[in-house]
């Protein structure tokens, strides 16, 4: 029985997707918006890779794409846009925004694969 995909949270992997393109922005930068695509089950028995590409940096926005790859395959894509955070575009006080540090400070996900950023 193939259990390739079983037991497995997307919020897992999109979470590392972010993390992978947050450690490429500026500390000021907040991230505003995600489009996350799947396109083949993964495996938490193999290595993942996730590859991100700069597609804009600007003054105060940037815009990254992340691929997630396992076996030389693409199994996920992530479109990530990040915004400089100002007075008139501030985040309402019950917006999450998960963020690389507030993961590690909460412990909020639980990475059972392996992976390694490739920037």
């Amino acid at each position: 029985m193939n259990r390739k995909g079983l037991n497995f949270d997307e919020g897992k992997l999109i979470a590392e997707c972010v993390e992978a393109a947050e450690s490429t922005v500026p500390a000021s930068q907040r991230l505003r918006h995600i489009h996350a695509v799947f396109s083949d089950n993964v495996d938490i028995n193999e290595q993942l890779t996730l590859n991100v590409t700069r597609n804009r940096d600007a003054k105060d926005i940037a815009s990254r794409t992340v691929t997630a790859k396992q076996e030389g395959m693409s199994i996920a894509y992530c479109n990530l846009l990040f915004k400089e955070a100002t007075a008139c575009f501030k985040d309402p006080p019950e917006m999450i925004i998960l963020t690389l540090r507030s993961t590690q400070l909460n412990r909020l996900i639980e990475t059972r694969f392996r992976y390694q950023h490739i920037v």
